[in-house]
């Protein structure tokens, strides 16, 4: 069990733990590294700090000629433009379909109308002031007022993208 070691490798696209032993070359470590990856051995190029001073190459060396120890981080960097190309199951994921609801609700403006208050406006039926204008749905005195203890979804979602254009 001492001639196993887990190795981290790191890439833009997030981190891959990859086993493999001390006298393993690293033609067969790359490869693997390929397959958690997947990616092919001439789009990428693995170092063995994030200096990117030493270079793992492929050869039949063992992978511990490169002073790599149990938990160690390798960065992988890409060496193409079309490195890491999703795969068809991760361009099927990016297709999504929205629920009938979902696109109402974001062609809605989500604004809560007030009618105008007899005491409080005192201008024309067309015109608005303060007393009567439109509310947020995350107005918090409108949400004590009505006692509405947790905002949908969709008005979180407004919240958190207000002022972001479209």
């Amino acid at each position: 069990m001492a001639d196993t070691l887990i190795l981290r490798v790191q890439s833009r696209e997030g981190t891959q733990r990859i086993q493999t032993s001390r006298t393993e070359s690293t033609e067969i470590f790359l490869e693997k590294v390929c397959d958690a990856f997947k990616v092919l051995i001439g789009q990428f190029t693995l170092y063995t700090d994030r200096a990117k001073t030493t270079v793992i190459k492929q050869t039949r060396k063992p992978i511990s000629t490169y002073k790599v120890k149990h938990g160690d981080i390798l960065l992988l960097v890409p060496s193409e433009s079309n490195f890491l190309s999703p795969n068809p199951a991760a361009v099927d994921s990016l297709c999504v379909v929205e629920d009938s609801i979902d696109v109402f609700l974001n062609k809605q403006d989500g604004r809560i109308e007030r009618a105008p208050d007899a005491k409080s406006c005192q201008h024309r039926q067309r015109e608005k002031c303060i007393h009567c204008t439109p509310l947020d749905p995350w107005d918090e005195s409108y949400l004590k007022e009505q006692n509405i203890k947790h905002m949908s979804f969709h008005s979180n979602i407004r919240k958190l993208t207000c002022g972001v254009d479209k």
